[in-house]
């Protein structure tokens, strides 16, 4: 295990990983411990690197429940662990970090994926959406068929949204977000009309 970690280690600090993007943030362990300082998160490797003056500290996503990291906008991006598996050949059931994207009445999180340009030496990263619902998550592979339906209460604000917004690329990852940020506003605004659920 120590030999596992410190390969690790070496790998996430001398590898120029795409998803290294460095924040002042929290991290929440397990355990509930906290520690502060900046913070990137890294999907390729499942870890979390936390530097705290000159020091690096780096920890698998199996002892972390939360990240929290904020930019220099003061906006708020919140990482959660879910065990998961993905379709690849190679993959397995293990702890992995999702980013929460909009939390509501449909609640959306994602996944990074980093790819390498062997051209340029540059990288970029892929989104894979999931719904996050009573704790577990479901990919979506379909919008109209996965999402759409479970937005039946205002399929026609949602229309309007769509045409006036030129909404139209399903797999567009800002496209879901807004939509699905969109409904959440409009359930928010309806439950605070009508508390009690009547008309």
């Amino acid at each position: 295990m120590k030999h596992l970690f410190t390969l690790v280690t070496a790998f996430v600090l001398y590898y120029p990983s795409f998803a290294q993007q460095f924040l002042p943030g929290e991290v929440v362990m397990t355990n509930q411990k906290i520690l502060n300082g900046t913070i990137a998160v890294d999907y390729a490797t499942n870890t979390v690197i936390v530097q705290q003056e000159e020091k690096k500290f780096i920890y698998h996503a199996s002892v972390i429940e939360q990240v929290i990291t904020i930019n220099g906008l003061r906006q708020l991006t919140i990482y959660k662990t879910f065990d998961h598996k993905s379709k690849g050949l190679f993959d397995r059931w293990e702890r992995k970090f999702f980013e929460i994207v909009t939390f509501g009445k449909i609640s959306l999180v994602k996944r990074g994926i980093d790819f390498a340009d062997e051209e340029d030496g540059d990288g970029y990263t892929m989104y894979d959406w999931y719904l996050l619902e009573q704790g577990h998550l479901k990919e979506i592979r379909n919008f109209k068929k996965d999402v759409l339906p479970k937005m039946a209460g205002h399929l026609e604000e949602m229309e309007t949204f769509i045409n006036e917004n030129n909404l139209w690329n399903l797999r567009n990852g800002d496209h879901i977000y807004q939509l699905v940020s969109y409904y959440n506003r409009l359930s928010q605004r309806l439950e605070l009309t009508n508390p009690n659920g009547s008309i």
